[in-house]
Parts: structure tokens; sequence; C-alpha cells
């Protein structure tokens, strides 16, 4: 895909969360102006094992044909680093998150593979990198205060993804590189029980943009226990379950990339609000 391309959208993305962050703050802060301050500061960090699954494939000017990511040699866990930052005023909660993970493997295509004036044909035997990172940017509400939680939230998630095969033998290589910016739908739920907190969430975002269709759909389960609370704050250490699915079909002239792809593996974290 063209470089102008992606530096657009990286700075599209770019300008959409920054005026997304500015504009629910201040929507969030004048909700709840008129009552008593009840501030709160969260931040956590997670590492998590996501292993890959699906199918993806490309084509010039003819019908996209997909390979596996077994085929490819991709479908083992990978870990990853993600974080989380955010703040409370009474019921209306800000957060920006993100998460960077890498893939790799060696396996052979079930069809060609096709980019301009390049193709890697089927069998050939490929090198396949994937990265992927998930940034969002979201308010939530608090309908249910208390013991019992239920949030739901809107904001601005964007996607940067690249893939890249290049054919063992020849050297030949082929490469997608896409940022997009998604407007973002999310519902959350928790529960307390003494220094016990049980969490979910369900997120899904979608955009048409140049003719390019992407979605995302995100399911996070949690069990969090509080090892210390105080004035101070709480310490928490958390154990989850995180499943993604993207798909996307991308156009770049007579190219064409199609996706059906997800990631899912469980996590570790720890989590610090004051």
């Amino acid at each position: 895909m063209a470089a102008d391309r992606k530096t657009k959208n990286r700075l599209t993305v770019f300008v959409a969360m920054l005026c997304v962050f500015v504009a629910i703050g201040n929507a969030a802060m004048a909700a709840e102006s008129e009552k008593e301050k009840n501030w709160s500061i969260q931040a956590a960090v997670r590492y998590t094992y996501l292993t890959p699954g699906g199918e993806m494939g490309g084509s010039n000017g003819s019908d996209v044909k997909q390979t596996s990511i077994s085929d490819l040699g991709m479908d083992s866990n990978e870990g990853a680093w993600g974080f989380s930052i955010g703040g409370q005023y009474h019921r209306p909660q800000l957060f920006l998150s993100g998460q960077q993970s890498s893939f790799s493997g060696s396996g052979t295509t079930s069809h060609d593979i096709s980019q301009g004036s390049f193709t890697i044909p089927a069998g050939a035997a490929v090198d396949t990198t994937m990265d992927l990172g998930i940034y969002s940017l979201a308010v939530t509400y608090d309908f249910l205060p208390g013991k019992n939680n239920l949030g739901v939230g809107l904001g601005l998630m964007g996607l940067d993804f690249e893939v890249s095969y290049t054919e063992i033998a020849t050297g030949v290589q082929i490469n997608i590189d896409e940022t997009y910016p998604l407007p973002l739908l999310a519902v959350s739920y928790s529960f307390l029980w003494k220094r016990m907190e049980f969490a979910g969430l369900i997120g899904g975002a979608y955009i048409k943009m140049n003719d390019d269709e992407v979605g995302y759909v995100n399911l996070d389960l949690s069990a969090r226990y509080a090892f210390y609370r105080g004035d101070m704050g709480a310490w928490m250490a958390s154990l989850g379950y995180r499943y993604i699915n993207l798909q996307m079909d991308i156009k770049d002239g007579a190219n064409e990339f199609e996706a059906d792809l997800n990631f899912s593996g469980p996590y570790l974290g720890l989590r610090f609000e004051f």
C-alpha cells in the first residue's frame, strides 16, 4: 500500500483521538460539575499471550483467495505488553489503553498472493510477519455505581495493522501496512466481592473508508484480587482472558487484501487505583 496513504491515515487517527480526548473530557466534567468532587485515577499494565487464527490473502485484479494462519505457520502464541490509564469523576470515566502484538512464522501458501507486479505462487514456502496495534480512547458512564457496575462507553479506536509475506526461494516480498481510526462502542460490567472484583467488557468498532471496510470485536473477562487497599489507594493483581475478531477488506487500486482473523489468550496484570 502507498506510504503517503499510510501517513495520512496515521495523522487522521492522531488528530481524531486528540479531538475526542478533549471533547469527552470536557463533557464528563460538565455532566458532574454541580456535585461534590469524587476523583479516582487508575493505571494498569498487563502481559497477554495471544494465539492468532483465521485466514488472510491478497490479490491483484482477481478474486481474493485466503490462506489459513495455520498453513502460514503462525498459529503459536506470542506475548505482548499492554497498558491502560484513566480517571473517574463520579459516574463518568475516561480511559486510554493500548497494546502492540507481533507474530511470525514459516509455512506455505494455499493460493497465489499478488500485489502490483509481484506474485507469490500457491504452494510456495514463505516467511510471514504480522503486527497488530490496538489503541483506544473512550468515555464511559456508570449506570449502577456500587458493588455492581454497569458502564456504557463511546470513543475512538486506532488500528495499526501490517503483514509481510516473503517467498523464501526468491526473496519476493509483499507488504500490507495500514492504519485506521474506528468509532468504538463498549459495554462493561463488574462485581465487587470482598477483595475480589470480577469484570467483563465487550466492545465493537466498524468503519468504511476509501472503499476499505474494517470490523472489530473485543471480549475481555478478568478476575482481580486487591492484595492492598488503604488510604493511598489499592493494588490489584488480575488474571484474565481476551478474544479479538478482526475482519478487513482493503482496496488500493487493483490490489485487494482480505482477512478474517481472531486472536485469543490469557493475560496477567497489575492495577493501581488512587
